[in-house]
């Protein structure tokens, strides 16, 4: 009987741990050297699909940077030929069956060495083609920053098309950026700590992952 009782609390926890919003992808840096192809999430929800960092064909490997993810940039003009030139860094999110994902908020930390990128936007997709610019995310960074510095919140609440979103679509994330002034540009989320602090992410989502 009180194995019974027991499971009922412990069911009960869980969908009131999810009913909520909270970190539910998060990516750290803490052990990477700046040359990876791909990081996984640190922190993925159980009921979310597995999450994975990666860059688009335009970045090129930069040198090491310890504990960042990102590479070089070598657009120095305008936002549409970055866009074109595939310069951005990318992530995914999709709930598992049986689930459904709204998403409230995205934070990043982002790093430019002296000649990199000065100018970014967010954008996401429902389908991985067509790709919708984030309100108010186009922004410019004043300065090379060898730590990196934490961005304004990207707000996701109020964008409908990210609530509710079904096993059977994928979301994915791209921040493009343009403006570096060196063909050894670079542009990077980082810099993490170099440990990891639990539940402290250089780059993630807040928003709850529910039953359908």
């Amino acid at each position: 009987m009180k194995t019974i009782k027991s499971l009922i609390i412990l069911l009960a926890l869980t969908a009131f741990s999810n009913s909520y919003a909270q970190q539910i992808i998060g990516f750290d840096f803490a052990e990477s050297t700046g040359q990876e192809a791909t990081v996984d999430a640190k922190i993925n929800d159980a009921n979310l699909q597995k999450s994975v960092l990666t860059k688009g064909k335009g970045v090129k490997k930069t040198g090491k940077v310890l504990r960042t993810f990102g590479g070089v940039f070598t657009d120095k003009a305008a936002k549409q030929q970055a866009l074109a030139g595939n310069e951005y860094l990318e992530f995914k999110m999709q709930a598992k069956e049986g689930f459904q994902v709204s998403l409230t908020s995205l934070k990043a930390k982002i790093r430019r060495n002296e000649g990199g990128p000065n100018s970014y936007v967010w954008m996401y997709s429902l389908d991985g083609a067509d790709f919708k610019e984030i309100e108010g995310t186009e922004a410019t960074l004043t300065a090379a920053a060898p730590a990196g510095i934490v961005q304004p919140t990207v707000k996701l609440a109020t964008i409908k098309e990210l609530q509710a979103v079904p096993a059977a679509k994928t979301i994915t994330f791209r921040i493009y950026a343009w403006g570096a002034s060196s063909d050894l540009g670079s542009f990077a989320f980082g810099k993490s700590g170099a440990t990891y602090e639990e539940g402290k992410t250089t780059l993630f989502v807040i928003g709850k992952v529910e039953a359908k």
